[in-house]
């Protein structure tokens, strides 16, 4: 049987599993919170960025810039246009507000597809509702 580090060591990959029967090492349970209603999220996404760049992401982002790196992460790399002075300040933000919906559907993607994943549907009207389904489903799961 080999460790995780052996397996990684030996094929350059992390591994989930501890032998070819692909037995999971730890029971897990991987909450994801999800909004279904792609609207509210992509206004709440927008929002979210629209706080970001209140909170100084420009500036932070040009001193960067200005000191020669060059993050290529959403939220950096469509201001560097703006700092070259190829585009205007809204059009790179608008672009940041696209890539990260776009980031946040992948996610969602690669969470159903990949993973064991537990999908919650948040309720943004009582979140404590979905604290509640959450915290009793982990109970249910770590006294089976």
């Amino acid at each position: 049987m080999s460790s995780p580090i052996e397996i990684f060591l030996d094929t350059n990959e992390e591994s989930h599993y501890v032998n070819a029967m692909n037995h999971p090492m730890y029971d897990y349970y991987i909450v994801y919170l999800n909004i279904k209603d792609r609207e509210v999220l992509y206004d709440r996404i927008n929002k979210r960025v629209d706080k970001m760049i209140s909170d100084g992401l420009v500036l932070e982002a040009k001193e960067l810039f200005d000191n020669g790196i060059y993050p290529h992460v959403i939220g950096y790399k469509e201001l560097i246009p703006y700092f070259l002075g190829q585009v205007a300040l809204e059009t790179s933000i608008d672009e940041i507000k696209k890539n990260s919906r776009h980031l946040a559907k992948r996610q969602t993607t690669w969470f159903k597809n990949q993973l064991d994943t537990h999908m919650y549907e948040v309720n943004l009207d009582d979140i404590n509702e979905t604290v509640d389904i959450i915290y009793n489903d982990l109970i249910k799961f770590m006294n089976s």
